[in-house]
């Protein structure tokens, strides 16, 4: 009966161990591998395996991740998927699991440029096979169109400047409860407008909150709106400035998802 205990000892102490080997290799994490935007990767996964890369915002424009999961073996392939987690200072802006054989794309996010940026990969596989090959490709793609939104934007100190007749855009993070601020100064003493479009097409009914503000504090009431995708067209009421005013314009509280937008103003009689 002693032995048996004995041995029944050893048995659990050596499965703990065995089972403490194991979890410290699965949480033992590798040095973030730096990558560079519009470059494509691959990962040759395994199961329980987490991936870690570090990248920087570019200097202009905005930036989305596009992945795609395949698996050499189709048996019990549809038991597989990898988790993708897009980060920035602990806060989490994507978190989605791609299947086998599936592509997948993040929103567009638009950062300060220069600024760290997390992505992640956990292979989630409930029937691993080693003779199989399960591969993962991805890559940051920057997208920089013509006069986009400089970051950082967030307050009326910050805004963006812009002009008359030019059309801007921008694109606002959801899940950092994002601001874009732009200032306008009048060359000549005259009336204005300005116009707000939602440009998003995410199928999910983006849609966002646009203010005029007669200086950096002072709202001006008559110039807001809730613009939805689809059907988000916004066109101010006359504003009459006098050569050098200044006029704000604020765009903020993206819902339910990222959106984006497109913002220009003109002189009017």
């Amino acid at each position: 009966m002693k032995n048996a205990f004995g041995k029944l000892s050893t048995g659990i102490i050596s499965a703990a161990m065995a089972a403490a080997i194991i979890l410290s290799a699965k949480t033992s994490a590798k040095a973030a591998q730096q990558i560079e935007l519009n470059k494509e990767y691959s990962a040759d996964l395994g199961a329980g395996l987490d991936y870690e890369y570090k990248f920087k915002a570019p200097d202009s424009g905005s930036f989305h991740i596009e992945t795609e999961f395949t698996v050499s073996d189709k048996e019990n392939a549809n038991y597989c998927s990898v988790r993708a987690k897009f980060t920035k200072d602990e806060n989490e802006y994507w978190n989605e699991y791609i299947k086998v054989d599936g592509k997948s794309a993040s929103s567009e996010y638009s950062f300060k440029p220069g600024q760290e940026l997390t992505l992640k990969f956990d292979c989630v596989i409930y029937a691993y096979s080693p003779k199989k090959k399960y591969d993962l490709k991805f890559k940051v793609v920057t997208d920089n169109p013509q006069n986009f939104e400089t970051e950082d934007n967030n307050t009326a100190s910050r805004a963006n400047k812009i002009k008359a007749k030019k059309v801007y855009k921008g694109i606002l993070n959801a899940e950092d409860e994002d601001a874009d601020w732009y200032v306008f100064k009048a060359p000549k003493t005259g009336k204005y407008r300005f116009y707000v479009n939602n440009t998003s097409n995410t199928g999910r009914s983006a849609s966002f909150q646009v203010y005029g503000y007669k200086s950096k504090k002072k709202l001006d009431a008559k110039n807001s709106a809730t613009l939805i995708e689809g059907c988000g067209n916004f066109k101010s009421k006359k504003i009459s400035l006098k050569k050098g005013k200044k006029y704000y314009i604020k765009i903020e509280k993206a819902h339910p998802c990222n959106a984006s937008y497109d913002l220009k103003i003109k002189k009017v009689k």
